[in-house]
């Protein structure tokens, strides 16, 4: 993500704000059936290597997007809905998160999520570069 060197005041206090995006995720369903899906993410700590210095990935928020969901024919499946928008610092984006779901009655086929992202980075961290894992599943 680049930094655009805004500082944001939050109600935890002084933060510089930045912006990214995640790269697509496709999710290929060739099972049978109408069986529903979930894809959800979950952020880990952002810590830098160099110092061990670390801040909460409840700072993470991102605005979900489904680009494209295809049934098998081809035909766009209105049945894949976008999960919610997490804000920073608004609910833990360390548990689980929604990033789409497949309803009741959806047929195989191929969808492809990702994810605008927005991090708030406390005005008190050190200089450096700092690293989190994001972890996706599908169930």
């Amino acid at each position: 993500m680049r930094g655009d060197g805004a500082a944001w005041t939050h109600r935890q206090g002084l933060f510089y704000g930045t912006s990214g995006r995640i790269n697509q995720i496709t999710v290929v369903d060739t099972r049978s059936g109408n069986q529903p899906w979930t894809a959800s993410a979950q952020v880990g700590s952002f810590t830098n290597a160099a110092t061990n210095e670390t801040f909460s990935g409840d700072l993470l928020g991102w605005h979900p997007y489904v680009s494209t969901a295809l049934d098998v024919t081809g035909n766009v499946d209105p049945r894949i809905i976008p999960g919610p928008v997490l804000e920073p610092g608004i609910g833990s984006s360390l548990l689980p998160r929604t990033l789409a779901t497949a309803t009741p009655g959806k047929t195989a086929g191929l969808v492809q999520l990702d994810a605008r992202l927005k991090l708030f980075i406390p005005a008190s961290a050190s200089n450096g570069r700092y690293s989190a894992t994001i972890t996706f599943t599908v169930i």
